[in-house]
């Protein structure tokens, strides 16, 4: 069984259960637009709760506007 036969509910708790590293969610992210649109609010909530917004400052300082407003909205 590969992870794109596994439920969303059981693919949503196994991220926000371990706690994985950003990288490890960005990369998952970036793998289908299933996980994309599964694991992404999870990114930022990740990068507020355990690395301080860094995605914020990211987003600011490249003028990335959607990018700046998704971490605001995720904490």
């Amino acid at each position: 069984m590969s992870l794109l036969d596994c439920p969303n509910e059981v693919l949503i708790l196994i991220a926000e259960a371990r706690t994985p590293s950003q990288f490890d969610i960005n990369a998952l992210t970036q793998t289908c637009r299933r996980f994309y649109r599964l694991f992404n609010s999870i990114l930022y909530t990740c990068d507020a709760e355990h690395h301080n917004g860094s995605a914020l400052y990211w987003a600011a300082t490249r003028g990335m506007k959607t990018t700046a407003e998704k971490s605001i909205q995720s904490g």
